[in-house]
């Protein structure tokens, strides 16, 4: 019995051109166009022949064995079919296998020898086909950040207990303390301060730490005096704490805390720590330290008369002087008058030479609250040999325990500016910047820190030595060498060095 021949569709590749054929039957179908610069998965198109009726005599028996006529020259066609249908099959089970692999909550880490057989049996294709790759790395990406998760929670949750434990010893240690600091004694307050200072068994507070080292520093306890150095935001200030501390040190017979104060002492060199090293050098080993000149330094300036005025401690135990600027060459002079009382000394340069140019005096008083200021060489070792300038105000009309003499300032000063002018807002000498309180001997006395609290002669004091002078030494100064209200003050100021 003769097979009954299907229809053929004939059709071509959009991309190439390529003509293609295919039975009527597998119209709807993908198959792969066979030109190998082409490759493009086509869908076999509708017949557009109508299929005749099944006769009554056909049986789905005679159908299952009805082979598709082949057209004359078409076997290749038929082996490019056939083999492009099997690629896209083996694809979809591919991609399913994948799929279904990728989304099972089981297969993480699963072998492929655990799969079924009829899945293992589809490996080969799975690999033939370029696998997901992305997919698996997606994966192993997502297990190991599972794994992290649970590592950093199991850290954290050690941390917590950690600082759980540090608390509560930092609880018993609090209470400790404050039990044996209700005797006052002074290294309970110490760890009572330490305790506040870095939140042991209590909340963090620097202010109470504060008050607490202070206490036991006032109680004699010498750690207590060096943290509070290191408290310190003004260097002269934690100068001053880190020599108490090493008196105190040196009186405990603790050397090791002498060395430490020393040393601290060294590291602010320049903001008046250097003086205070070098007393603690002479504890430390009994020897002067060799490194730290002893030459007064301190400023002066031209008045009246071409005299040059300075405090008189800074010349006081010395013979040889002179003074200096960046406009005067280093000069000779000489005490012409002294006032020891107020701190005050005259000083000249030999023959008839002025060294700079005439500061005019305040005719009246500054009011309090004035602003004032004034220009000196603090520190020329370490801040430089060029001019300073710092201003401030009138703080009080008198000084120390309400000495007439003097007026408080609050103008920053440091060793150096003594005997420098106090200057209104005309450029008019109205005081002599004369000395500072200092931070140790209050710390001592009372505990307490002060800062910027500072004294100056006043200028009647200076008026009153200036007419006491025979008036052969005066000399007669220009009127273009006299520095007039408002002018640069620059020249009239000057360095003054005693050795």
């Amino acid at each position: 019995m003769e097979p009954e021949q299907q229809a053929v569709i004939r059709f071509k590749c959009p991309s190439c051109g390529q003509s293609l054929e295919a039975a009527e039957d597998m119209s709807g179908m993908l198959v792969e166009c066979p030109n190998r610069e082409c490759h493009r998965r086509l869908r076999i198109p509708e017949s557009k022949k109508r299929k005749p009726p099944e006769s009554p005599s056909s049986s789905p028996a005679s159908l299952k064995h009805t082979k598709p006529s082949i057209p004359e020259g078409g076997s290749k066609n038929r082996s490019v079919l056939v083999i492009t249908t099997l690629i896209g099959v083996c694809l979809m089970v591919a991609v399913f296998l994948v799929s279904y692999i990728a989304h099972r909550p089981s297969s993480v880490g699963r072998s492929t020898s655990a799969m079924p057989a009829k899945a293992a049996g589809k490996g080969a294709a799975v690999q033939r086909v370029s696998t997901n790759a992305s997919t698996q790395i997606a994966k192993k990406n997502k297990a190991q950040s599972v794994i992290s998760d649970k590592e950093i929670e199991r850290m954290n949750r050690m941390i917590e207990g950690d600082q759980k434990q540090q608390q509560e010893m930092g609880k018993q240690e609090l209470e400790k303390w404050k039990e044996i600091a209700q005797v006052g004694d002074s290294e309970a307050l110490f760890h009572l301060g330490e305790c506040y200072a870095h939140g042991k068994g209590v909340k963090n507070d620097k202010e109470i730490a504060r008050f607490y080292f202070e206490k036991s520093a006032k109680a004699g306890y010498a750690p207590a005096m060096y943290t509070l150095a290191g408290m310190e935001s003004n260097e002269q200030a934690a100068a001053a704490c880190y020599y108490v501390a090493g008196l105190m040190f040196a009186k405990q017979g603790d050397e090791e805390g002498l060395q430490g104060a020393w040393d601290a002492c060294m590291a602010l060199t320049g903001m008046g720590a250097d003086e205070y090293a070098a007393q603690l050098y002479v504890l430390l080993t009994g020897e002067e330290q060799s490194a730290v000149q002893y030459v007064s330094m301190g400023t002066g300036w031209l008045c009246e008369g071409g005299y040059i005025v300075t405090c008189y401690h800074v010349v006081s135990e010395y013979t040889n002087i002179t003074v200096k600027s960046q406009y005067v060459a280093e000069t000779p002079v000489r005490v012409v008058a002294a006032d020891p009382e107020n701190d005050l000394v005259l000083l000249k340069a030999d023959g008839d030479r002025s060294p700079g140019t005439e500061l005019p005096l305040a005719a009246s008083t500054p009011k309090l609250g004035q602003k004032v200021h004034t220009y000196g060489f603090p520190h020329i070792d370490v801040m430089g040999k060029s001019l300073k300038y710092t201003d401030g105000a009138i703080s009080s009309l008198q000084g120390m325990e309400d000495d007439p003499r003097h007026f408080q300032i609050s103008v920053a000063i440091q060793s150096g500016n003594s005997g420098g002018p106090l200057l209104n807002e005309n450029e008019e000498v109205v005081g002599v910047v004369a000395s500072k309180l200092r931070t140790d001997i209050m710390i001592q006395a009372t505990g307490d820190f002060t800062q910027n609290v500072n004294y100056a002669v006043k200028v009647k004091y200076l008026r009153a030595l200036l007419d006491s002078v025979n008036p052969s030494e005066r000399t007669n100064v220009s009127t273009s060498q006299r520095a007039v209200a408002g002018a640069s003050v620059e020249r009239s100021v000057v360095i003054v060095l005693a050795h």
